[in-house]
């Protein structure tokens, strides 16, 4: 999460990054606007390959209930083989994907 939040750093223009920490409250920072949730979502995208929507910025009041949600969507389970994973689907139900193997 550390790293997460360094990179949520560089959005910041006014807030000084060494001042970010999980517990920031990120709606109360001076930047907060649709351009800034927009990148924050984009960078999540990027980042997790998860694609939160605004109920979920809704729902987050600092940048560690962000990353919580995160990880919610973005479950692996390491007792079963790499290729099945479960991710957040449209409606932020999570849905199964299994990746085939090319061979197959």
């Amino acid at each position: 999460m550390k790293t997460w939040i360094e990179r949520v750093g560089v959005l910041l223009y006014k807030t000084p990054r060494n001042k970010i920490t999980s517990s920031t409250r990120f709606k109360e920072l001076e930047e907060w606007n649709l351009w800034f949730a927009s990148s924050l979502l984009t960078s999540i995208k990027e980042e997790y390959d998860v694609q939160l929507n605004g109920s979920d910025l809704q729902r987050a009041e600092t940048f560690g209930d962000l990353f919580g949600i995160i990880e919610t969507y973005n479950i692996i389970f390491p007792s079963l083989p790499a290729v099945f994973q479960i991710k957040a689907g449209p409606a932020g139900e999570k849905q199964n994907f299994i990746k085939k193997k090319a061979d197959d």
